[in-house]
């Protein structure tokens, strides 16, 4: 008899340790979004007052700039922000062509008077399309060019990004 209440023990304790969360193996989808704010930012000392910037971000698949209908770059989607004031942009989208990466070329000038120096000085809005997970460090920032009041260049800066998917 004892041995049959040993059983039925070892039993009734492998049917509970064999119910875990239930879960069935399951895994959630990673979220699905539609569009991508990136604040670009810079970071150090620039050698002389700031004018403007330009910088080139290189875009994860499935990501695009909202394009107006003749297909150039709707800059309202690029907004002049932060340590920058108020200003002007200009952008240039390069299709992505298998194996190169699409690009987004866009270069600021602020209207503020005394400049600008390191610190958040754009806004950039782009499209996710359907289906397509990009993640907050699938983007790359690269050939960014500050310049100063007398259109030189100027040095002392790095730029970085972070990244709000909606």
């Amino acid at each position: 008899m004892k041995l049959f209440y040993t059983a039925i023990i070892l039993f009734v304790a492998l049917l509970l340790s064999a119910c875990g969360g239930g879960g069935g193996g399951s895994v959630s989808p990673p979220p699905l979004y539609s569009a991508v704010t990136l604040k670009l930012i810079t970071a150090g000392t620039p050698s002389k007052s700031l004018r403007g910037v330009g910088v080139k971000i290189t875009l994860p698949d499935g990501v695009t700039p909202q394009l107006n209908v003749d297909n150039s770059v709707d800059t309202s989607k690029i907004k002049v922000s932060g340590v920058a004031g108020d200003g002007i942009s200009l952008a240039d989208y390069t299709v992505a062509a298998s194996p190169a990466k699409g690009t987004l070329l866009i270069s600021l000038s602020s209207t503020t008077p005394e400049g600008f120096g390191a610190g958040e000085f754009a806004i950039v809005t782009l499209n996710i399309d359907a289906g397509s997970i990009p993640g907050p460090v699938d983007f790359a920032l690269s050939e960014l060019d500050p310049i100063d009041f007398g259109l030189n260049h100027a040095t002392g800066l790095t730029v970085s990004y972070t990244a709000e998917f909606r």
